[in-house]
């Protein structure tokens, strides 16, 4: 409707130029003006105001400030269509991000997804608010060529006819723009991705001296994009520079025509003249437009692929008819899974064993014997390729897995912090949480004693990923905001792999005293911290090949479970095989 009225005004402003132009003495022998001319008087008239200079300019002016007043709200409207469209697109994407399985995004790069969600949503906007731009300037460009034509059709159309031919040959300049646009997309995503992981490993570069070569990569990186940004804009401009220098040669063709050939009069020369050298620029922004349009789209059309992509890999919604509640056991039959549907080995194969309720198991192997994929099996992050999970004889699928993780806490190795207070993270997991209850948390996680002698207590602001604490408290903080949420399931998977022995003592303890209140899973390569366990299964190469107590699996002859004590220094003595050794 804005588009329409400006249009309007426009046009309304051209006509008050035919008898403005009378009024000056410049007389037209076009039966056309003076046809328009007797109707704008007749008009105002009507409307009681006779046409004189002084009432024309006025006139004139307060259609300029209404215009001006139209413009303005034109922006604001336009910006808040173009920033509602940026929203949504980027609620899309993140929840289609959100929603995918846990199978499908292991596999991509974090920072295309960082990427998508700032700068290529940003320029899809960008292509919204310059597609918004082009209508405008198409209807404003209408309103110029109707009061043309009716000066000279004549002028008018040839004119047409040559900006029409002028816009074919420029049609080269917008594949280049749409070209241009693909590959500064693909260079800003790999400018993300180089970015995202220096940064993660600035200080490790630091310590091994790779400080020069990252700079030197990123700075490559960095001039191809500014290569790219900068032939992009060179694309742009050159087409730019041949529509300016073709209009001026049109320009210059019409006025000799009209003064040569067709004879017309001064008056009408000035106002095709003043018509011209306005629609002018306005042919130009619409070509502007349409390039920068042109640029944008392939962003656009990036988010939309990554959309479809994740849509593709969601996650079921589905909902069990009846609750889902854990009282007895998690018991898993003859699993086995690989992250490729074919092709790739089984990470994990016929593993079949038991998790008791409120009771600590643990499941112990070196790296890469398929402890941490069985974690995520056990959390529903993964569907196993063969065999079955039942909690409570009821099957772990789709339709039960909200309800299951809602009963689940877990701790990972790699700590995930927020950059604010430890108070803003432990509220993070569970925001109806009371102050007694955060302080009952910390205290099962032996974190409430350093928390205190903090500056700001738990209000203290922590760093990025909780930089300004030690390891080991902010491995007690994430327990303790795990334990928030009074999990019956609570996983830790290699939590203490990285502490130093006393900062594993205090977890020790703080598991200790959850033993026979909540079910504990403890997955490590680390064999000190699960002495307590009252079950230890030992994997390796993917196969489960041992389960026991510790007593049983250390009184063993021979064994994986033994090798791993004597690569980690403990002393175990001998006797008979364990009980309960596992068969595949």
């Amino acid at each position: 409707m804005l588009l329409v009225a400006l249009s309007l005004t426009e046009w309304v402003g051209l006509l008050l130029l035919v008898p403005l132009l009378a009024l000056v003495g410049l007389q037209s022998d076009s039966e056309s003006l003076t046809s328009v001319t007797q109707r704008v008087t007749e008009l105002l008239r009507q409307l009681g105001i006779h046409a004189t200079l002084p009432a024309v300019l006025v006139l004139f002016v307060l259609l300029v400030a209404l215009r001006a007043f139209l413009q303005l709200r034109q922006a604001e409207i336009q910006t808040r269509l173009e920033q509602e469209f940026v929203l949504l697109l980027r609620r899309r994407l993140y929840g289609a991000i959100a929603g995918a399985e846990w199978a499908f995004l292991v596999r991509q790069r974090g920072s295309d997804f960082v990427h998508a969600l700032t700068s290529e949503v940003d320029r899809a906007g960008t292509a919204v608010g310059q597609l918004l731009a082009l209508v405008s300037l198409l209807i404003v460009c209408a309103a110029y060529v109707l009061v043309a034509l009716r000066v000279s059709a004549a002028m008018t159309l040839a004119t047409s006819v040559a900006g029409l031919l002028l816009v074919v040959v420029l049609r080269r300049g917008r594949s280049l723009a749409h070209e241009t646009g693909e590959r500064l997309s693909d260079a800003y995503r790999d400018l993300y991705a180089t970015a995202t992981e220096h940064l993660a490993g600035i200080k490790t570069a630091r310590v091994v001296g790779a400080q020069e070569r990252n700079t030197k990569a990123f700075e490559t990186i960095t001039t191809h994009t500014a290569v790219t940004q900068a032939a992009s804009a060179r694309a742009y401009g050159l087409t730019t520079a041949i529509f300016s220098v073709s209009a001026a040669v049109v320009l210059c063709i019409f006025v000799f025509a009209a003064v040569s050939v067709l004879k017309l009069s001064a008056a009408s020369v000035l106002l095709l003249l003043l018509l011209f050298s306005r629609l002018v620029p306005r042919f130009s922004g619409v070509l502007n437009s349409y390039q920068y349009l042109i640029t944008s789209i392939p962003s656009y059309a990036h988010v939309e692929e990554m959309i479809d992509r994740c849509v593709a890999a969601v996650e079921p919604h589905a909902y069990a008819a009846s609750p889902l509640r854990f009282e007895r056991a998690v018991q898993l039959r003859e699993i086995g899974f690989r992250y490729l549907d074919t092709g790739a080995a089984w990470t994990l194969s016929g593993i079949s064993l038991d998790i008791p309720a409120r009771r600590t198991t643990a499941i112990v192997g070196m790296s890469g014997s398929g402890k941490s994929t069985l974690a995520d099996l056990l959390i529903g992050l993964l569907t196993p390729a063969t065999g079955t999970i039942t909690i409570d004889s009821a099957p772990l699928d789709e339709s039960r897995l909200r309800q299951w993780r809602a009963q689940i806490a877990y701790v990972s190795q790699d700590t995930f912090l927020l950059h604010d207070t430890i108070r803003a993270n432990l509220l993070w997991a569970e925001p109806s949480a009371t102050a007694t209850e955060m302080q009952r948390a910390l205290q099962q996680a032996a974190a409430d004693e350093f928390t205190s002698r903090l500056p700001h207590g738990i209000d203290t602001v922590i760093g990025d990923r909780g930089v300004l604490l030690s390891g080991g408290e902010r491995q007690r903080i994430a327990l303790a905001r795990a334990l928030l949420r009074q999990p019956r399931l609570l996983i830790l998977d290699e939590a203490t792999s990285a502490l130093d022995s006393e900062n594993e003592r205090l977890i020790r303890q703080a598991i200790s005293s959850l033993h026979g209140q909540t079910t504990i899973v403890m997955i490590t390569h680390r064999l000190s911290s699960v002495r307590d366990a009252d079950r230890i299964h030992v994997l390796d190469g993917g196969r489960l090949v041992a389960c026991g107590s510790w007593e049983e699996l250390v009184s063993a002859n021979s064994g994986r479970f033994r090798d791993m004590c004597a690569a980690q220094g403990i002393t175990v003595g001998r006797g008979a095989n364990p009980v309960g050794h596992a068969t595949n």
